[in-house]
């Protein structure tokens, strides 16, 4: 009996027996490290019978997922090879955790979990590669105990009535799409010997749209999963869970011919969020602006399962960005070089449910880039609002602190925590702890994008966050030709000292300067992912007025040789570079009530918050009218943001 085989395609394995592509070599020395692979007894895998384990998973990830992640490997090399060490191999795996009594840690309060996705993965492969060298016998076995130890209780716990356990809101996150995908795979392969995994299959089919579709509750102050194509939990956790559903699509599509629904247009989003969060540099390889839980550099190789929704920045994507490990993908699914291929339209993105924001000034290697984080709190996203990074020539100035691994004891307290983060804080205190653990009830958001004329501005609202100590916090981002200027504005319950936290690269050291008078004082943080490495960064800290406000202007150079000039009067405050001036009007931060907060700034005349100007170029943040030596420059009934002139 012949398999019609759902993940790979044997023409293609016969192909590149006659090419000479040079990734084949690795893609086999992978599939020679699978022989290795120890399979694992029950009772090493489970933690009740072994001493030393992960107290919810017990020892079963150490078997699942090597099982998961070289299946793959294995089915590839013996149709390639026609070795039969690696289906020997494969057979071993599969039979040997078929037999386990259950797919889940001892720890774990339900039925299914992370572990039983593993499972599910390489039993799908498993099935699929070698179909025909298994016997009936072993077929039917292996289709029972992955029904009983995988497909049901995963629907089970996720999605059947009157069974299950879970909510989008408790796991509204990337486990809820991850284990029905993974469910609904193995189930798909093994859906023409079952029809209990024909129903399986297309009961996930007829629902896993619902996680793309969810769409928060205020409630549970649960997000929404996807916005405009981005995740508030990262680059790294959308493309885990765009992965997973990836390869149940393309099973799926294998059986059927069309996709589980009409995906197109959300996937290409997905497509265009992964290349707004990729910075090309001629240094190194792409880095990966991965707020919260993430790496400096993460592929997201889900695109590679993705190439029939025919978008050009996936095709951009794949082209200008490289797994550093190797990649059985990179040559069964390339890029085909006769279509057409470039980044999104838009160089600077707003995505403001999710509170995040890239404006760069082109998607060329080594361009400048400023990204910004202003949204939840929550699980893998940190305590950070109003938090940025910025790029230049290649390299990061201002960074993210990072992540490390989940059990470290310095994950929640220091990485998890404001201070990781370049953000404010007030008598040396951020979010409280619980915001990552419970969720923090306020949010920031992020407002007021703009990209024209060579200059662009973002508004970040911090105030939710850290709400139990500023009434007020709203940082402006204005980023001219040569410098990008942040103004904190802040109004605090109580008098006391706010926090300029900024962790710096040494080229970030030289370009950053803090134009405020502050007091200086060095901190004590860790490495991204080197919690054994301490770094030093500065904090600015400045007392509030007897109104109990306090203002932070800063700049970041793009162009080092740079001279800035400050001036601070009682109605406002200068800053000016090259040939830019900016004037900031401090009668606008509220507290003038029931009357215009006008200003006069060096023969400008204006309500507006911020005021920038270079020669013919004048650009207003939230300001009516400008007026210039008396002569109307831009007059709004209503206020707006933008080059004056433009429409305005």
């Amino acid at each position: 009996m012949k398999h019609p085989f759902a993940l790979f395609n044997l023409s293609d394995i016969r192909r590149l027996k006659e090419a000479e592509d040079p990734a084949l070599s690795a893609v086999l020395q992978e599939a020679k490290k699978a022989l290795d692979i120890q399979v694992m007894d029950e009772s090493l895998a489970d933690a009740s019978s072994h001493g030393k384990h992960d107290p919810q998973h017990g020892n079963y990830y150490a078997a699942s997922i090597p099982f998961g992640k070289y299946m793959p490997y294995l089915g590839f090399a013996y149709h390639f090879t026609g070795d039969r060490v690696y289906a020997e191999k494969a057979k071993a795996l599969m039979l040997t955790y078929a037999g386990y009594n259950k797919w889940r840690g001892s720890g774990w309060f339900a039925k299914s979990e992370l572990v039983t996705a593993h499972f599910c993965i390489g039993m799908a492969y498993g099935y699929d590669m070698f179909y025909d060298y298994l016997t009936q016998e072993e077929r039917e076995m292996i289709v029972e105990h992955t029904i009983a130890k995988g497909i049901q209780p995963t629907f089970e716990d996720w999605l059947l009535p009157g069974e299950r356990v879970h909510a989008m809101e408790t796991m509204g996150h990337n486990w809820w799409i991850v284990c029905i995908s993974c469910a609904a795979l193995v189930a798909t392969v093994m859906a023409g010997d079952s029809a209990e995994c024909e129903r399986y299959a297309q009961m996930a089919a007829d629902t896993v749209w619902d996680w793309f579709e969810y769409a928060g509750n205020p409630l549970d102050v649960a997000p929404l999963n996807i916005d405009n194509g981005s995740d508030y939990e990262g680059v790294l956790y959308l493309n885990f869970a765009l992965l997973e559903y990836a390869r149940f699509r393309m099973a799926y599509m294998s059986a059927k011919g069309v996709p589980p629904r009409e995906d197109r247009d959300v996937l290409c989003k997905c497509a265009d969020y992964f290349c707004h969060t990729c910075y090309p540099s001629s240094a190194k390889d792409p880095v990966t602006i991965g707020f919260g839980d993430s790496y400096e550099y993460v592929f997201a190789d889900s695109l590679q399962y993705l190439q029939d929704i025919d978008s050009p920045s996936l095709r951009w994507y794949l082209a200008n960005c490289k797994d550093q490990e190797v990649n059985l993908c990179n040559i069964l699914f390339p890029v085909d070089p006769s279509k057409p291929a470039y980044p999104p339209k838009e160089r600077s993105v707003l995505y403001e449910k999710i509170g995040w924001s890239i404006l760069r000034d082109g998607f060329e290697k080594d361009a400048s880039l400023l990204a910004v984080k202003c949204g939840d709190t929550w699980g893998h996203a940190h305590s950070d609002p109003g938090s940025f990074i910025f790029m230049k020539d290649g390299k990061s100035l201002v960074y993210d602190s990072g992540t490390c691994d989940y059990g470290h004891p310095l994950y929640v307290p220091y990485y998890c925590s404001s201070q990781a983060h370049n953000v404010l804080l007030w008598n040396g205190q951020g979010q409280d702890v619980r915001d990552v653990l419970t969720h923090a009830r306020q949010r920031g958001f992020l407002y007021n994008l703009v990209d024209e004329g060579g200059i662009r501005y973002l508004l970040a609202d911090a105030t939710g966050p850290m709400s139990r100590y500023f009434r007020k916090h709203l940082r402006h981002f204005l980023w001219l030709d040569t410098f990008l200027l942040i103004y904190d504005d802040v109004e605090a319950y109580d008098e006391g000292e706010a926090e300029f936290l900024i962790h710096l690269t040494e080229e970030g050291e030289r370009s950053f300067h803090m134009l405020s008078p502050c007091r200086c004082e060095m901190r004590t943080g860790y490495k991204d992912h080197a919690p054994e490495t301490e770094v030093a960064y500065p904090s600015y800290i400045q007392a509030t007025d007897d109104t109990c406000r306090v203002k932070f202007v800063s700049v970041v150079a793009t162009d080092p040789t740079l001279v800035f000039d400050f001036c601070e009067t009682e109605d406002a405050i200068f800053v000016s570079a090259g040939d830019w001036e900016v004037m900031i009007n401090k009668l606008s931060d509220g507290r003038i009530m029931h009357r215009n907060c006008i200003a006069h700034m060096h023969g400008y005349e204006t309500d507006a918050i911020m005021l920038a100007v270079c020669k013919d170029r004048q650009f207003v943040v939230n300001g009516s009218f400008v007026r210039k030596d008396g002569v109307s420059l831009a007059e709004s009934l209503v206020r707006f943001t933008g080059l004056i002139g433009a429409g305005n």
